[in-house]
Parts: C-alpha cells; sequence; structure tokens
C-alpha cells in the first residue's frame, strides 16, 4: 500500500471515529421501561413515544445524551417521574416502573356510574378485587369484576389500552380461584344496547366477550376456565331510552356457569 492510500486509509477511519463519538453516539441510546400499567402513555422530556405494550414495557431509542425525564401516565394509575443520565455509551439497566392504582376519591360513590365515568368505574373495580378476603368466594369475585365497564369504542370489539390493566389485574384473581376450585367455569358475557339492528349488535357482543376473554388468557388465565356469549341487546339491565341506560347497558358482565 502506498503512503498516499494509507494516509487515506488513516484519515477515512479518523472521519468515522468522530462521527460516531460527536453524533451517533449521542443519539443512539436506548431505555426499556418495564412493570408500568399496560396502555400507559410515556412521555421523555414531555414528547410522547407512544403506549406500553400489554405486558407494561416499552422500548425508547433512539435518544441523545443526557438526563432524560421519563413519564409514565395512565388514567387509573399513578407513577413516579423517572430520571436517566445517559453518557459514555452505555445503555443503562430496564427502569422499573413506581406505580400504584388510584384510590377511590374522598365522596366518590361506587353505588351507580354515570356515561363516561370509565376511569371512575375502574377505580371501585380495583378495590373492590383488593377488599376480596382470601379465600374469596366466587360470588365475590364476579361482583367485583362485574364493576369494570370497558369502553369500546362504537362498533367495535378491541380492548382499549387504557382498560388492559384492569383486566391483567382481574386475571391475577381469577387465576387465584381456578387454582383453588379447578372445575370452575366463568362465562364472559357481552352486552350491547338498542343502537343498531339485532344481527350487527347480536355479533359485536360475542366478539366483544371473545375479545376479553383473549386478553384474560394472555395474563395467564386458563382458558378452558371461561366460556363465552355474546347477548346482543336482548338482556338489558336498565333503560335503553335513556343515555344512561345505553351507557350501562354497553357492559361485560361474568357470571359462573359451573363449580
Amino acid at each position: 500500500m502506498s503512503a498516499g492510500l494509507f494516509s487515506m486509509f488513516l484519515f477515512s477511519i479518523l472521519v468515522l471515529l468522530v462521527v460516531y463519538f460527536f453524533f451517533i453516539r449521542d443519539s443512539s441510546y436506548s431505555v426499556t421501561v418495564k412493570s408500568a400499567p399496560p396502555g400507559s402513555d410515556i412521555f421523555v422530556d414531555d414528547g410522547s413515544w407512544g403506549l406500553t405494550r400489554p405486558d407494561g414495557s416499552i422500548e425508547l431509542t433512539p435518544l441523545k445524551s443526557g438526563r432524560r425525564v421519563i413519564k409514565i401516565v395512565h388514567p387509573t394509575y399513578e407513577c413516579e417521574t423517572r430520571e436517566v443520565d445517559l453518557k459514555d455509551g452505555v445503555n443503562p439497566a430496564p427502569l422499573i416502573a413506581r406505580c400504584k392504582a388510584m384510590a377511590v376519591k374522598p365522596g366518590e360513590t361506587c353505588e351507580s356510574f354515570s356515561p363516561g365515568e370509565f376511569d371512575k368505574a375502574e377505580r371501585c373495580y380495583n378495590k373492590a378485587l383488593d377488599d376480596l378476603p382470601d379465600p374469596f368466594t366466587d360470588e365475590a369475585l364476579v361482583r367485583a369484576l362485574n364493576i369494570l365497564i370497558i369502553n369500546f369504542d362504537s362498533g367495535k370489539y378491541d380492548v382499549p389500552p387504557q382498560r388492559l390493566a384492569a383486566l391483567q389485574k382481574g386475571a391475577t384473581f381469577i387465576k387465584k380461584l381456578q387454582d383453588r376450585e379447578p372445575n370452575t367455569v366463568l362465562e364472559v358475557g357481552g352486552h350491547t344496547d338498542s343502537v343498531g339492528n339485532d344481527s350487527s349488535n347480536q355479533a359485536l357482543s360475542d366478539n366483544r366477550a371473545k375479545a376479553v376473554k383473549d386478553v384474560l388468557a394472555r395474563y395467564g388465565v386458563n382458558p378452558a376456565g371461561l366460556q363465552t356469549r355474546g347477548y346482543g341487546e336482548t338482556q338489558p339491565k336498565f333503560d335503553n331510552n335513556t343515555e344512561q341506560g345505553k351507557f350501562l347497558n354497553r357492559r361485560i358482565q361474568y357470571s359462573i356457569v359451573k363449580r
């Protein structure tokens, strides 16, 4: 190799090192967040980075060097704001979220819910589950599970990400019941209001029930202990002539079908 070519080679290596240390390295950090409530919004320095996965994790990349403020936002959980110092080209250890379910607010009643009070219903649901004795009965568990209101989008059956944390928690209690009483079978029933025609409501309620069962199974519930059924608009619990009644009739309802 001639002296000129060798010099060009060394110069190229030098350029690559400069680019790496001053440009690439400072913008290629990765932070993994774990154990956050599923469906949480993640913000880095107040910029949105998306939702956590169903297992409560998210990978934040690429991040620039320096101190970064990470916020975990969920409608029914309070999470500590965390800071990470990114430097020396080394990714930090996974960041374990520190979150706790919000308590029922002072003066808040869990006896009734108005249209749109999904988060209030979830706070009451969390409290009811936490207040279950040990051991609890299957009837007591079903009463607690039926407090949750899942705010499906109109005409859709995908479980909203913000409700995944509630179903994850419910799954832990259903698993306890299955471990203690393996022959028990719970029905996950889907119900709609009276808007739309009978056939579409029947299919919608059936698909919503199946979607909830799938989520519970993903969180470890034995699917053999769950069965689904769509009831459409055939079993209203409230008056479908009012918005309040329609809101409450759009529901997932658990029941015991076998012991």
